[in-house]
């Protein structure tokens, strides 16, 4: 956690510090991460980073929660929703990451760096980040069942498994490594979500 020092701060260095994790991040992963760098390109001395923070593990993990706040701020009136289908949901989790993408294309090779860290996957399996978004979406899979959208036998448990890693797949592909323009990536979700909600099988 960062110090009372960085705590402190003026928001716009505190800002001008992100920048330049960012830019750092963008061409490095944590393993690589030069604090003399960060240092440079935030226009601080070297002595006052460690008043901020640690180490760079400290301001990685500072910078890795600055990151999902910002994507919070985006997302978070579909987390909250009342009323979303647990298929609507998804939809707009993703049409939302476009939008995000195009509000912060400099993040885009932040997270192609980051999924190339291990020190990054580790972060994430401490953290239980995984676990989180697939409880996430149990919640919404029983909701639906609870409404009757879903059917009740379902395993909720493996549906939500399932899903996550379904959508991390086309996440990293369209969102990350460009593997799909904007029209591809949209076909393929309608496709995956389609073929979730009617299955496999002719209906007779």
């Amino acid at each position: 956690m960062p110090k009372e020092t960085f705590i402190n701060l003026k928001p716009h260095k505190k800002e001008k510090l992100m920048q330049a994790m960012t830019k750092e991040l963008s061409i490095h992963t944590f393993e690589h991460l030069s604090i003399a760098n960060i240092v440079r390109d935030a226009e601080i001395p070297r002595g006052s980073f460690y008043q901020y923070f640690e180490d760079k593990e400290d301001l990685y993990q500072y910078y890795f929660s600055h990151i999902a706040s910002l994507k919070m701020d985006y997302f978070k009136d579909i987390f909250m929703s009342p009323t979303l289908t647990f298929f609507e949901r998804i939809e707009t989790l993703f049409k939302q990451g476009l939008v995000f993408k195009k509000a912060y294309p400099e993040l885009v090779e932040v997270a192609k760096k980051m999924y190339e860290s291990d020190y990054y996957k580790d972060l994430l399996i401490k953290g239980g980040w995984e676990n989180k978004v697939v409880d996430t979406y149990e919640a919404w899979i029983k909701q639906d069942q609870q409404l009757g959208i879903i059917r009740e036998t379902i395993d909720s448990k493996m549906l939500s498994e399932l899903i996550n890693e379904m959508t991390t797949r086309i996440s990293l592909d369209s969102f990350i490594y460009d593997k799909y323009d904007e029209s591809v990536w949209e076909h393929k979700l309608d496709e995956m979500l389609d073929i979730l909600k009617k299955g496999i099988l002719n209906h007779v």
